[in-house]
């Protein structure tokens, strides 16, 4: 009888030593489409992890309690069944009709294509964002339901969408290929390398008549080659501040009503390789160019503005190009708005040298001339070189390039006006000797030249306010 407390007192220690274990259950809802790991006993407290494998060609959908993690890690407080959701396709089973998109996605997609005339439907604002890629594979269209639609891709997402030349990736609208405005626009916001644009056609986007309401806005990183912009109530393309175009080359953007390229980021303009691209108006009367809306750009690297015959660069408030790195022109075509100047501050190397073109800086009407270039540089190897300065000089006392005191400055092969009256003013006649020059030739100038402040040059004493028919 002794006995019998200590016995009932290792009862109740083997009892209070003794944990209680459940079952955590993990299934897939298709066997062949993916796997599930991560199922067993487990005891209270302890986490369990559970893994969904999609088989090649079929994609983890998330779980049917919603949670969309993978792997996921669950507390274990009870028996517990947890089933992984696989599908055919991103969106689930596919049922044999073009897949309805919206809302936002956060993990990586590919978007097969599926066969039909359209493949995806966008409803509203798709959104791309988390760590997700999409990719979107060659011969897919996708269609936006109304003008509200949009591919907006956030956060640190991408966008991949590479077509071929004979089967490109293709955007439309809901009702047909010549309504301008049917959809909104494509945004690109993230730095991913993996914006990249190849064989794209956006038809009839451009649901807004804003000067920066494109069809495609960049203002992150984005590769954009051989695609079409077709069609838009505003702008074609625009760059906003920040944006990086790595590449920009043999893309056609046509019948915009408003600018064919929209920038407020001067780097995008020359970084990456920004070539073969043909940007029209949908009035083909109207010259097209690259609208810069911007009036100044601090300048500490090597930069060249290449030719994009017959586009030219419109800068409409003027532009202040300094900093202490160095741009070159090379035979392109320069708008300046009217009454405005274009000015190269003293620490920038400058440089427009066109040759089977003239680099050509002019003004978009005939009826409103620029103000002229006012040229402050004193780095050395500063050229204008096969340049055409046009219908410049907007009083009578106007010049299309003025040299201020100190410029280095070499010129040749160089046409002037016509002008309001003065092709070069010299700041300094005792400066001058910084420039050289050879085959100035003048057209409907008035006056070829004019010095403020006289002074001796080259044995030559001039006056103040001199107007000269001859250069120094």
């Amino acid at each position: 009888m002794k006995q019998i407390p200590f016995i009932l007192l290792l009862c109740v220690i083997t009892l209070l030593g003794c944990t209680r274990k459940y079952t955590i259950v993990c299934k897939s809802n298709n066997e062949t489409w993916g796997t599930v790991i991560g199922g067993g006993e487990y005891s209270k407290g302890e986490t369990a992890i559970l893994t969904a494998t999609p088989s090649a060609g079929y994609y983890f959908l998330g779980w049917q309690d919603g949670d969309v993690s993978n792997p996921r890690t669950v507390t274990v407080n009870g028996n517990a069944t947890y089933t992984a959701l696989f599908g055919d396709t991103p969106f689930g089973e596919f049922n044999g009709k073009p897949i309805h998109i919206s809302g936002k996605i956060c993990n990586d997609q590919v978007w097969p294509d599926l066969g039909f005339d359209i493949d995806y439907i966008i409803d509203g604002t798709l959104y791309i964002g988390g760590n997700a890629t999409v990719r979107v594979m060659p011969n897919v269209t996708i269609m936006f339901s109304g003008a509200d639609g949009n591919i907006e891709v956030i956060e640190n997402g991408a966008l991949n969408m590479v077509g071929t030349e004979r089967i490109p990736i293709i955007l439309r609208g809901q009702d047909d290929y010549t309504s301008p405005g049917s959809w909104g626009r494509v945004v690109v916001n993230s730095n991913r390398y993996e914006n990249s644009f190849l064989y794209v056609e956006f038809h009839s986007g451009g649901n807004s008549e804003n000067l920066h309401g494109g069809v495609v806005n960049v203002r992150g990183k984005l590769s954009m080659m051989c695609c079409m912009i077709d069609g838009s109530r505003g702008s074609g393309l625009v760059t906003e501040k920040g944006s990086e175009l790595t590449t920009f080359a043999y893309n056609t953007i046509q019948n915009c009503a408003g600018y064919p390229w929209v920038t407020s980021d001067f780097p995008s303009l020359c970084k990456g390789d920004i070539v073969g691209n043909h940007l029209s108006y949908q009035d083909s009367l109207n010259p097209s160019f690259v609208y810069i809306d911007l009036d100044h750009y601090s300048i500490n690297e090597s930069m060249v503005l290449h030719s994009l015959v017959p586009v030219g660069y419109y800068f409409p408030h003027g532009f202040y190009f300094d900093g202490s790195g160095s741009i070159a022109l090379e035979e392109t075509q320069v708008l300046i708005g009217g009454g405005k100047q274009l000015r190269v501050g003293k620490n920038l190397k400058f440089k427009a040298t066109g040759d089977f073109l003239y680099d050509t800086f002019t003004s978009l009407s005939v009826n409103e001339p620029w103000g002229g270039m006012v040229f402050e540089s004193e780095r050395s190897d500063n050229e204008l070189r096969w340049c055409w300065f046009q219908y410049c000089g907007t009083t009578d006392n106007g010049y299309c390039l003025k040299v201020a005191e100190n410029a280095k400055l070499s010129i040749s092969n160089c046409d002037f006006g016509p002008c309001g009256k003065y092709g070069i003013w010299i700041e300094n006649i005792g400066t001058w000797g910084n420039v050289t020059h050879s085959n100035i030739n003048m057209h409907e100038c008035p006056k070829l030249a004019h010095i403020e402040h006289g002074g001796t040059f080259s044995g030559q004493t001039y006056a103040d306010n001199t107007d000269l028919d001859q250069l120094p």
